[in-house]
This record gives structure tokens, C-alpha cells and sequence, in this order.
């Protein structure tokens, strides 16, 4: 799982695999290298992460 604040996943996202997963909430662009963590990372909520994790423990179905 990855968190994007500033920058958009489609430009600098993790592979597009069925075990990856990019939370972004779009909005202005902002500096990938301030001081500060950028508010569009910020808006990530911790219960949406907490989700998202839990969602990739779940098993994978099998094709056979």
C-alpha cells in the first residue's frame, strides 16, 4: 500500500498488481519535498488506511 500526497498516483504509483493499493485524495499539486507533510496527505484518514490494509490480508481467489 502506498499513501500520495502531492503528486498522483498515475504518475508515480506502485505496479498496477491486484496487491497494490494507492491512496490519494486529488487536489492542487503541491511540494513533494517541504519541510511539512503536504495536506493532501494529511486528508488520508486512518481508518481509510486501516481498511485498505486489512483489505490486502484478505485471500486472493485462485484461478484453476
Amino acid at each position: 500500500m502506498t499513501l500520495f500526497g502531492p503528486v498522483s498516483p498515475h504518475l508515480w504509483g506502485p505496479p498496477r498488481a491486484e496487491r497494490h493499493i494507492a491512496l490519494w485524495k486529488p487536489g492542487p499539486p503541491g511540494d513533494p519535498h517541504a519541510d511539512v507533510p503536504d495536506p493532501q496527505l494529511l486528508r488520508i484518514g486512518t481508518d481509510e488506511v486501516a481498511d485498505a490494509a486489512l483489505g490486502l490480508l484478505r485471500p486472493v481467489p485462485t484461478t484453476a
